[in-house]
């Protein structure tokens, strides 16, 4: 399908890989010094037996912050790689979501459902892109989800949710 026959294109929604890489590099320098002074310390308070006597909540605390971070930084590094350049153009008749070259054209018609969760804000759950994101369901069984990474993403999910459950094209 063409985007000629979604008619006219009335908008553009882009995806911040930016803010997600440096989200992702945030974690992994995190998690890096976490590692870095937690496994030592821990190797120390395991072989020293005058370590004992002393509790083993800061090496155990700095390597399971480490962890988190790494694991954190692990999924927002690989979804900016994979997302890469993404955005979602809108049409009257539709949308075209395009990712890593690839192009998928979908009509109103084609999403079943659409299911926005949460509330845009600002802080360490707007860091994740986790405060607001929207599941699209399309009838051939495959699910679209964007969230706050993308650019006015709850203006987007309204815009979505009036054309495929109200009838209302955007324009």
């Amino acid at each position: 399908m063409e985007t000629e026959q979604l008619g006219k294109r009335v908008g553009e929604h882009r995806t911040d890989n930016g803010r997600r890489r440096r989200a992702a590099v945030a974690f992994l320098a995190v998690a890096a010094i976490g590692l870095g002074a937690g496994v030592p310390l821990s190797i120390v308070f395991f072989t020293d037996p005058t370590a004992t006597a002393q509790s083993g909540a800061l090496p155990g605390g700095l390597v399971a912050l480490g962890l988190v971070c790494l694991c954190f930084g692990c999924s927002l590094w690989t979804k900016a790689v994979r997302t890469k350049g993404a955005f979602f153009e809108v049409y009257e008749h539709g949308i075209v979501h395009h990712v890593g070259g690839a192009v998928s054209v979908i009509r109103w018609s084609d999403i079943v459902s659409v299911r926005p969760y949460g509330v845009e804000k600002t802080g360490g759950p707007h860091v994740l892109g986790i405060d607001f994101y929207c599941v699209l369901r399309l009838n051939d069984r495959r699910r679209l989800k964007f969230n706050t990474y993308t650019a006015d993403a709850p203006k987007l999910a309204a815009t979505i949710d009036a054309a495929v459950n109200r009838g209302t094209p955007p324009g």
